[in-house]
């Protein structure tokens, strides 16, 4: 298991003093019997589930947690990295090709920057996010990362209606280009991933996020990948104003509401500091569209 850790922390670039925080971890819950136990025992709910299993093993990472004194977010990106090789061989067994799950399995180190960046922790603060990757029924194609998600909301989207079946799609902070013709060739490997669940070729695609704040319109100022994002989409619901900043740590890297505080480093973060400086508040929203067929990335 160690050489797994470090085999994962080396080829998606995290430091070496970080590995060693992992490792150390690591071996610390091996060589207690019960903890170990207890590890597994974690490990074999995660591997388990059909689909988010965070509150079902979530409580003995925090038992394990006390028993180490190690923090919970170091513990949380930890048994992912256990998982590595389990998830490999579920990809093989259902002839996905490996480069997908090697994408996909970069999703944790992602996340482990962002609670670097926001916290200085080296671990991951975002729960139960990861634990679809490792069913896996989340997948990270191109630029975006998809999933399969049954349409439950109480209105139709052009012919969508509850319990159909539709495409989730996620923006990871990888900080790769977000361009159109990036998105496209994303929207293109999914389409191509998933074109057998739509046998009429007719794939909605959705998401709920900050990015699909249509009042980005308004104040945003050299970010024109964001703006085209929205015309993308169709936004069904419009403008959430976040009451509590919401969404703000994605920008600006800390968990801190106090604009007076944040970076202005970056067009995005110098046009929010603006907006929420001149009493608005942050919002997001959520949206979907339609690949209706190959012909749709000829347009």
């Amino acid at each position: 298991m160690r050489e797994l850790i470090e085999n994962y922390c080396d080829e998606y670039g995290i430091p070496e003093e970080d590995k060693k925080v992992f490792v150390d971890l690591w071996e610390k819950i091996d060589k207690d019997g019960e903890t170990a136990r207890k590890f597994e025992a974690a490990r074999e709910i995660l591997l388990a589930a059909d689909n988010d299993s965070y509150d079902l093993y979530s409580p003995l990472l925090r038992e394990i947690d006390s028993a180490t004194g190690a923090h919970e977010y170091t513990t949380d990106m930890l048994i992912f990295l256990t998982c590595i090789d389990e998830t490999r061989k579920r990809y093989e067994e259902r002839g996905i090709d490996l480069s997908i799950w090697r994408d996909s399995m970069g999703d944790v180190a992602v996340k482990y920057r962002e609670c670097l960046a926001v916290y200085g922790i080296p671990g991951i603060f975002t729960k139960g996010w990861h634990c679809r990757f490792f069913v896996p029924n989340r997948f990270w194609l191109g630029r975006m990362q998809y999933e399969t998600w049954v349409w439950d909301k109480p209105y139709e989207f052009h012919g969508i209606k509850m319990g159909d079946t539709v495409i989730v799609c996620h923006i990871p902070s990888d900080g790769k280009p977000f361009d159109r013709e990036a998105r496209m060739a994303s929207y293109k490997k999914a389409y191509e991933f998933y074109r057998d669940l739509f046998p009429d070729g007719k794939m909605a695609v959705c998401t709920s996020s900050w990015l699909l704040f249509e009042d980005h319109r308004k104040f945003l100022k050299g970010c024109p990948n964001i703006v085209s994002f929205l015309d993308d989409f169709e936004v069904i619901v419009p403008n959430r104003n976040y009451e509590d900043g919401h969404d703000l740590w994605r920008i600006f890297a800390t968990p801190s509401g106090n604009v007076d505080l944040f970076p202005t480093d970056t067009a995005l973060r110098r046009s929010y500091v603006e907006w929420l400086r001149a009493g608005n508040r942050p919002g997001g929203g959520f949206g979907a569209f339609f690949i209706d067929g190959p012909e749709f990335f000829a347009k």
